[in-house]
Order: C-alpha cells, then structure tokens, then sequence
C-alpha cells in the first residue's frame, strides 16, 4: 500500500506539548522534500494556546495538522497503567479506526521519541495482508506467555507501530481488542501494548529495529541492541526514550539525550523545558546537620566553575551534587560572565538550596582565576572541582571522602566515566588487573604510571589544608593550556599521602559544542603560547624545589608530553611557528634537567635532538622519509629515468638521498634497524 500522504497519530495532552513539538521538530527536520504529513493529534486537554505555540515548527517544514477531541468514557473500561511515566491517553490508540475512518493505513507514534530520517522507508514498508507492523520488544518476551502468545512469535513495543485500518475495519479489530481487554483485564501491565499484542501477534510484521531504538531500556539479545545502537548513532531511524529515563527529566543520565536536546534547543519551548526539569531535579530533604552548614565547615567544597554550559547539562551536572548521599557538603559556584539562562540556573538552584554559595564575575576572567576563587571561598575539610557539564555519581562524595579520611590522604585520585556525546558511548577508566594494596603512597619512578591517568582535577580530591600550606593553587598565566595539569602534577610531587580508588566516581563529557580546547588546533588561533608558558612553569617548579633526581624525568615527561600533543594538533599555518618556539625552547632549557639520560629513559631523546639540530622543513622531510620507509620497502625510486629517492646502508648508518641533494644519515641502534 503507497499512500501519496503519510498519516501519523499521536496522543498527547496539554502538560507534554513541548515534548510534542520535539518531536514534530525532529521529523520536519529529517523528512524529504516532497514528503507529505498529516499529523493528528489527539488530546482531552489541548488549549487553543498549546495550538499557537506548536505553530512554530512550521519553520522546519510544511504538513497539515488536526487536534481530535478525545472523549475519556471510550476508554473507560480500560485499565489504567501503573508505572507513573506512561499517560492514559496511550489506551485511545485502540480506537484509531474508528477515530479515523477516513484514513487507509497510518503511523503511530508517542512523544517520547525523535526521528532522525525520513518516515517514507518506514511509511511504504510493505506489510502484504497484515494489519500490524512494530518492532520487537528487547525485553518483555516474558509477558508472552501471560497472554497466551506461542513463542515462535515475538512481543512487540508499540510506542512505534504501523497499522492498516483498512484491515481493522474490515476484520473489526476495535471489536477484539475490547474482547482482550475483559479477558485479560487483571494481568494487563502496559495495558494498551498487551492488547496490542495479543489481538496481532498471528500476523504482526517485524520492523528493522532502528524504527524503534530504546534508549533506556535493557536488550535482552545483544545483537539486536548493538544493530539498533548503530542506527541510531549513525543517525538514522527513530530513537524512543522508553520507560522512566526521559531526556527532559534527566531523573539519571539519559543514552541519546543529547540528540534530543538538539532539537529542544531550536524551540522556544527550550527555557519552559528547562524550568521544569530544574523543578524536579532537585530533593529538598536534606537533614538538619546539612541546612546549618553556616555553623560548621563542611566535608567537602565543591567548585563549580561556570562558563556557558549547555543549560540541561549545567541542570543534571547541580541535581547530581545536589543529590549527593554525603549532604553535609558546599557547593560553590563561580559564575564567569555566563549568558543565556545559566545566570538564572545558577539563582534558582541557590535560592532552593542553603548549601549553594555564588560568587559572579562582572567579566569573564578564564578557568584557572574562577576556580582560585572557588579555593578563596572554600571551607570543606576536602576540595573537590567539577566541571560544570559533568556530573558525579550518587555515592561519590561519600566514597572519595571516606576513602580520604581513613587513610589520611593529601590526594585521591578516582576513575571515572567517559561519556561521549557524539557517539552516545559510555565507557570507563577502570584499571584492570589493579592489585596496589596500601593506605598511601607518594610519588616516585614506580608510582608514575598515574601520569597515564587523566591529569586533571576533577578525578581527585584535595585536602585543603595541603593545598593552602604549600601554596597550591591555579597558574592564571593558563587560561587554556592545561592549568588543571599543572597543579595535578604539582600536587603528586608535594604530597606526602596519596592513593587511588580504582572507582569510577565521575562521569566526564566529551565531544560536547563549543569546546574551549578545539580552539588551540583552529585556523588562526594562537592559544599555544600557552603551553610553552606551562613548559617554564614546570621548569621554574623544578628548579625552586629539592626534586629528587629520579623524579625529574617524569616532569619534563609532561612537557614534553604537552608539546608534542599540541604540535600535532596544532593548525598547519601555525606549524611552523610552533616549531620554531619548540627548537627555542629547547635550544635554551636547563640541559642538566633535559640530560641525555632523562630523555633517554622516557622515550623523547630522538625527538628532542631532532628538534634542536634541525629546521622546520627539514623536520618535516624527515618525517616524512620516515613515515615512507614505514610503509614502502623500495631503495631506489626513479621517475623518467632521474633517481628522485636513494636509501643505503653499511653497518653502523642509514642514508638518504632525495633529488640527488638533500642527503642526511641516521644512526642504526646496535642489532636493530635505528630509532625514529
């Protein structure tokens, strides 16, 4: 059946229009041009104002809409769902034939979705003689033997489903569906997908799976979720915010919410969206000991510096500090010139929370200067900084800070979540295998390996008197280049106690738009000054304390760490310029500090003498000849008979030739080829 208009039904009542205009976004977003839709709302409480207000999504794209009156005594008989996240207005999509005689064959979807391609594959997917099409449920096969469905079939979610009316006119389907419901009435769970199920199971059409990617809901087959995860990551079908985790409640941190939130962004429903999720993000049950935290220093200080946000993130990262099983915190928040709504964010979370203390830029002053501020401030018996587009877990205050206090730890360092928000990917830096079993320790050449961990300050825990007796604070000099590194590494070298909770405590968001850190490798930019200003920072910290010699390598180890990261990220007209700071640099550094034995322990001898005895564009030559040699075995290469590239060999070099001219040689490594 290939209908010219593709018809799609969906309730809704008046509280749930903005996740309605979500939704009609979406699709008007991704749909083809010479799509025609027909959307038909049905609702018991639409106002003539939530009319006027969906008018806006007309700017995405043409349809045709009517809002059909529904009449609650059609459903009367028909149980009410239990679980508190699905509205009784799903029941009337049993009576859509009858509602709507005039249509042939229609899409049926809820609100709690978003499409991300066009409907016209999934409109004209060819259902032969049935009158029902759906994709398989993921986990409620269960439920199967409840009502009767043999298990050569499968239970299906019918948030999402595709009926031919036609049929259910012709076969009196309505009919059996309230048949079902006698018969079935005290065992329906998800009353209007149980019926749906059992009046169609005999000649459902399973759909492909990325017409209905649950977001939230566990796969009970591993196959179809990572078929469907890929859809939806590729951005294709339709993803469904299933059960209790809706991206606009944030109740916990939603798979795919930052799609949603894409398309909630282009709405100026976005701040009503945003008030309500503020409204319920936060418990005010906090017992008396945390409400008169005035009289008493906290455990823990928690400094949030802010600068621009996405405002859901800002929203969920405050409800996850608010929400702490450890309440006898203070969180500290450093408003740096935000625009938007997170100033107002900021205001409300203070006024509904006594733990909540502000301080606000009049300019915006960068990370390390807000954060210094927030140490200004604190008055926790630990410090613990968060970004203000991430968020913790429940347990991690009072994790981290029991874990600190028994065993009296200046630093603890914890795992942590990473969340990619581009690939709605979470992964985590759990350290497999880790048998380190001691209170404390302190820095050393055998405790280096936490140079492999993220060198920043949201995965620790200061104590503060540690950070105030040794001056420990922010460098302003970085306002990009890896302040937070800086004082990390400070801190290990100082410390006298530290440890590490091999838990993941945080989760931190990457991918994220308008991240401050891309700017270092755009077009033009010359952020990285910066990190040769870290470089001395480094060196000057070295010099002014009594390093031990055996330490020292693993310092420069992080510059040199630095540089080559942001010599390879580095925009190619800001190359050169790079590099010749770099040979400067290196040309002028403390070379008993930089000693031919450090850079030889920690890999970077090759690359720093390479640097340092030769030009840009010889460097760059090189690297490439090398990178050649890599991939090609040839010796000789001629073009129109001419020798363009010569590479020979005796028993202690290797040399080349390019072009007949330039010639440079390379030191072979005793019984091996030579290093880089």
């Amino acid at each position: 059946m290939i209908d010219d208009v593709m018809h799609v039904i969906i309730p809704s009542s008046s509280h749930y229009v903005p996740y309605l205009a979500v939704l009609l976004t979406s699709i008007l977003c991704n749909k083809n041009d010479e799509d025609k839709l027909y959307f038909h709302i049905m609702s018991e409480d639409i106002t003539e104002d939530d009319k006027m207000r969906l008018e806006e999504v007309r700017k995405f794209g043409d349809f045709d809409i009517e809002y059909v009156e529904m009449n609650p005594d059609d459903i009367k008989d028909v149980p009410v769902c239990k679980e508190f996240y699905i509205n009784n207005l799903c029941n009337y999509k049993m009576k859509i034939a009858s509602i709507f005689k005039d249509i042939k064959k229609a899409l049926v979807l809820e609100v709690d979705m978003i499409v991300q391609s066009s409907f016209r594959e999934l409109f004209d997917y060819d259902m032969g003689e049935s009158a029902f099409a759906a994709v398989k449920d993921p986990w409620c096969e269960e439920f199967q033997e409840i009502f009767d469905i043999p298990k050569k079939y499968r239970y299906c979610n019918t948030g999402m489903f595709l009926a031919n009316l036609e049929l259910w006119r012709k076969k009196n389907y309505e009919q059996k569906m309230f048949e079902n419901i006698k018969r079935y009435s005290s065992k329906l769970i998800y009353p209007d997908q149980d019926i749906f199920n059992r009046t169609f199971y005999l000649e459902t059409v399973y759909l492909p799976q990325k017409w209905n990617v649950y977001s939230n809901v566990p796969y009970t087959h591993e196959d179809e979720k990572e078929e469907a995860f890929k859809d939806a990551a590729n951005g294709s079908g339709l993803i469904h915010y299933a059960a209790d985790k809706k991206p606009w409640l944030y109740a916990e941190d939603c798979t795919f919410s930052s799609i949603w939130w894409n398309y909630a962004r282009k709405l100026s429903f976005y701040e009503l969206i945003l008030e309500r999720m503020l409204k319920n993000s936060v418990k005010l049950e906090h017992n008396e000991e945390a409400l008169n935290l005035k009289q008493k220093s906290p455990r823990i200080s928690i400094i949030v510096p802010v600068y621009n946000p996405p405002e859901e993130y800002f929203t969920y990262c405050l409800y996850s500090l608010l929400n702490q099983t450890l309440s006898d915190i203070e969180i500290i928040l450093i408003d740096n010139e935000s625009t938007g709504n997170n100033s107002d964010i900021i205001k409300r979370f203070a006024s509904l929370d006594s733990r909540i203390k502000v301080f606000k830029f009049e300019k915006n002053c960068g990370f390390a200067k807000a954060c210094n501020k927030g140490l200004e401030i604190a008055s926790g018996e630990y410090v613990f900084i968060v970004d203000s587009d991430d968020y913790i877990t429940p347990d991690a205050c009072e994790k981290a800070y029991n874990r600190a206090v028994k065993d009296n730890l200046d630093v603890l360092i914890f795992a942590n979540y990473v969340n990619d928000c581009r690939k709605n990917i979470i992964s985590s830096t759990v350290i497999q295998n880790y048998d380190l079993d001691v209170s404390s320790f302190t820095f050393s050449p055998d405790t280096s390996w936490l140079l492999n961990l993220y060198m920043t300050v949201w995965n620790k825990l200061f104590r503060r008197d540690f950070l105030l007796k040794n001056n420990l604070c922010f460098d302003t000099r970085l306002s990009v280049a890896a302040p937070d590194v800086c004082l990390s590494l400070k801190s290990y070298i100082l410390a006298d106690k530290i440890n590490y909770l091999n838990e993941p405590l945080y989760y931190y968001r990457i991918n994220l738009p308008n991240n401050v850190m891309a700017k270092l490798s755009k077009k033009g930019e010359k952020l990285y000054h910066q990190v040769f200003s870290f470089c001395n920072i480094i060196d000057d910290f070295i010099k002014k304390y009594d390093i031990k010699p055996e330490i020292i390598p693993y310092m420069i180890k992080v510059n040199l760490d630095i540089l080559t990261l942001n010599f390879d990220l580095t925009d190619k007209s800001n190359k050169k310029d790079f590099y010749n700071k770099m040979h400067e640099y290196f040309n002028n550094c403390d070379k008993t500090v930089y000693s031919k034995s450090n850079l030889k322990l920690i890999g970077y001898y090759q690359f720093f003498k390479s640097v340092l005895n030769n030009s840009y564009y010889t460097f760059k030559l090189k690297n490439m000849i090398l990178a050649f040699e890599e991939n090609y075995s040839h010796k000789r290469i001629r073009l129109f008979g001419i020798s363009i590239y010569k590479r020979t060999r005796d028993e202690s070099h290797k040399s080349y030739k390019i072009l007949g001219i330039i010639r440079f040689k390379k030191k072979l490594k005793k019984g091996g080829n030579g290093g880089v």
